[in-house]
């Protein structure tokens, strides 16, 4: 959808990039930093949703007052069956490590040629020295069409490419690893996105969030969660 585009290109044009120093985990760790450790539960499937509570997968059922569906769009519709089961982007991403970075800028280089295997670049490092040793650089490069590439293809292509792009020196960038993220961002065809914005609550005392209930992304999530946090209040006083 071309309001996905005009999202992010805002979000690029009012605001920084930025990167938690010690990793994306750090996001939701923050988030729960503030509640008793004895609140949260991890590793527990939930099976169901039924009327004032959830089962889990070990049989065991927990009630409550208010439901949040918290999850993603395919696990969210396979919990509630009113919310649709989105498609998928996915996104390949290689991590590289050099000597010297090929930008020395805190900047998204991308490709806008369409040719090629690569659709941006990024040197983490340059946006926090955390993320590489002292002297090293930290490269993360995104592919979209990898699926069809062996690992051992993939990297030789990209190597390749990033030769035609910042010259001889890249051949001494060595390759860390390879992630293949196939449930990367939700896709949104024009027709997601009407609305935008949807109401987190499906039905009484059952709440949804998710970057699949507004733009597909951090940004997105984060946003979709504040509103059900805020609907959950107002229902429950």
């Amino acid at each position: 959808s071309s309001r996905k585009f005009e999202f992010v290109f805002r979000m690029f044009a009012l605001g920084d990039n930025a990167v938690p120093a010690r990793g994306m985990e750090m996001i939701p760790r923050q988030l729960a930093s503030r509640l008793p450790g004895e609140r949260l539960r991890t590793n527990a499937r939930v099976q169901a949703i039924e009327d004032g509570g959830v089962v889990l997968s070990s049989g065991e059922t927990l009630r409550a007052s208010a439901i949040v569906i918290a999850a993603d769009g395919a696990e969210a519709a396979r919990l509630i069956e009113c919310i649709p089961a989105p498609a998928w982007n996915s996104v390949t991403c290689l991590y590289f490590v050099s000597d010297e970075p090929p930008v020395r800028k805190p900047v998204l280089v991308l490709n806008g040629t369409g040719k090629g295997l690569v659709n941006n670049l990024c040197v983490l490092s340059q946006v926090s020295p955390d993320y590489a040793p002292p002297g090293k650089s930290l490269i993360s490069v995104s592919v979209l069409r990898a699926d069809p590439l062996a690992d051992r293809e993939l990297v030789t292509g990209v190597i390749r490419q990033m030769q035609e792009w910042f010259g001889p020196s890249v051949s001494a960038w060595r390759h860390l690893r390879t992630y293949r993220i196939a449930h990367a961002i939700p896709a949104q065809p024009p027709e997601v996105l009407e609305p935008v914005e949807r109401t987190c609550r499906i039905q009484p005392g059952v709440f949804v969030c998710g970057d699949h209930r507004h733009m597909a992304s951090i940004h997105g999530a984060m946003v979709s969660g504040l509103k059900a946090a805020q609907e959950v209040i107002h229902y429950l006083t």
